[in-house]
């Protein structure tokens, strides 16, 4: 289903499958009509929530868990991440909870794709620009899209810190739980203050006489 189409063009293939089973066209685009009403109220009552939850952060540590839906809210594939950091005293508010800038996502990252792309941006977003925000990313391997969007997420987050958690048929529960306590005790930990900025060029390495072997890994190699 294609909610971005315009007016209620999203509902033909609801539509034309009803028409196969049987049903009348009136039929079907009252059911469509009625079900995407409970969607859109389902997804009011879950921001609902989110306001709630940031009204009564009251000094507590609040972490948002940007992630998609399908890691993010299975307990088994995130290996219960949310309430590991509940346990920790933490206020855990998933990112379907908030009230994502998507406005401002739009206008800096037009090429941006995917849906779900967007809003971990938009999520990378509100953390950055609220102080009592933390986020935590919950990825599953590196690759497909998660490769360049975590690259995105964090010049987005600029210089505030967040954590990264990879999780696929390997990730131990103790190493998560690990990663978790150390995340919240370098949140905790007084900042070191930068080193000093150095003038002097950094020595270049010499590569007179010396040879270099560059694998065949395509085309370009050539060059």
């Amino acid at each position: 289903l294609d909610f971005s189409l315009p007016g209620e063009q999203w509902m033909e293939p609801l539509v034309e499958t009803a028409l196969r089973l049987g049903f009348g066209r009136n039929a079907a685009v009252r059911a469509a009509r009625k079900a995407v009403s409970a969607r859109n109220r389902f997804a009011e009552a879950l921001r609902s929530q989110g306001d709630k939850a940031l009204e009564n952060i009251r000094g507590r540590r609040a972490f948002v868990v940007v992630s998609r839906p399908y890691n993010g809210n299975d307990p088994m594939v995130n290996t219960d991440l949310p309430n590991k950091l509940a346990r920790l005293g933490a206020l855990v508010i998933p990112m379907d909870f908030l009230r994502l800038p998507m406005e401002k996502v739009w206008k800096k990252h037009r090429n941006m794709y995917w849906t779900y792309g967007q809003r971990i941006i938009a999520a990378a977003e509100m953390v950055k620009s609220d102080p009592r925000l933390n986020a935590v990313y919950i990825s599953n391997f590196g690759c497909g899209p998660d490769s360049f969007i975590e690259h995105i997420f964090s010049e987005t987050m600029g210089d505030k810190p967040y954590l990264v958690i990879e999780i696929d048929e390997h990730a131990a529960d103790t190493g998560v739980i690990t990663r978790c306590e150390a995340f919240l005790d370098s949140l905790e930990a007084p900042g070191k203050p930068a080193p000093e900025a150095r003038d002097e060029a950094e020595p270049q390495a010499d590569l007179t006489g010396r040879t270099l072997w560059i694998p065949y890994l395509s085309d370009a190699s050539h060059l």
